[in-house]
């Protein structure tokens, strides 16, 4: 059987379901919604993305660092990191695959989240050197509106939800991706997309279940309560450093209001 989506809240759900297209006007409805839920999941979520985010995993004090930042990334039009991006992922029960590219043009492609559950759906984004976010699968541009992030990921649910049979399956385009904003590709061969989806499978199969990585990180916090309070102090330290770094830049990032292609 194909895999199955459950999201909460329902409104959710049907929303998507209801949706004839993943168009402008679906985006616009569906992206404060997660947006919300990826907030709140960070702020009180208990699964090991949420609790590592909170800092629970740590022996020191963070501070109030993480409050800042999602009182922050709260706010519509405000960039989703790859943060908000893997709370989702979590929180809906999905895996999620990225393929980055940078400033030089290079992609790389990586699993950002993997589900507790093998049949997990799979989530496919681009992100285009840290300025747009846009759905691998949708043949609708995603809107450059500041919620990229969360009218991507709309798309990519509104695929699963009308084609669980491909849920899992990794897209065509993404063994060669579209240049923004013109230049056009040749299609990619049936081995070279084989070969792709056979790269991202294995890439899955050697990510950690969640289960293994709150193991770990439960090992980790063992190991930092044993240092002594200065280390211990300079590790919040690192951490609350992190989630700047995490932020830095997307007050200046200039994202495209208009839709843009992979």
């Amino acid at each position: 059987m194909p895999p199955t989506l459950t999201l909460s809240p329902e409104p959710t759900l049907a929303a998507i379901t209801s949706s004839k297209d993943d168009g402008i006007a679906y985006q616009n409805k569906m992206a404060a919604n997660l947006r919300k839920t990826a907030i709140d999941w960070l702020a009180h979520g208990h699964g090991v993305v949420a609790k590592n985010f909170r800092g629970e995993f740590t022996v020191a004090n963070i501070g109030n660092d993480g409050q800042k930042f999602l009182e922050k990334q709260s706010r519509p039009g405000v960039w989703g990191t790859y943060i908000e991006a893997t709370a989702l992922a979590e929180k809906l029960g999905v895996n999620l695959v990225v393929t980055s590219r940078n400033a030089q043009g290079q992609e790389n492609t990586f699993v950002l989240y993997k589900a507790e559950n093998l049949d997990a759906p799979t989530v496919f984004l681009h992100n285009n050197k840290n300025q747009h976010w846009s759905s691998m699968r949708s043949t609708t541009p995603t809107a450059g509106d500041g919620n990229c992030l969360y009218n991507a990921i709309a798309q990519e649910l509104h695929f699963i939800a009308k084609n669980p049979e491909q849920a899992q399956k990794s897209p065509p385009q993404q063994v060669q991706v579209k240049t923004w904003p013109t230049a056009a590709v040749s299609a990619p061969k049936e081995q070279d997309i084989l070969k792709h989806q056979h790269d991202i499978e294995e890439k899955l199969a050697r990510t950690p279940k969640p289960s293994e990585v709150e193991k770990n990180l439960l090992a980790e916090k063992e190991r930092i309560a044993k240092l002594s309070p200065q280390e211990q102090k300079q590790i919040a330290s690192d951490y609350r450093y992190a989630l700047k770094i995490a932020a830095q830049g997307f007050d200046d990032a200039q994202e495209d209001s208009s839709p843009k292609l992979r």
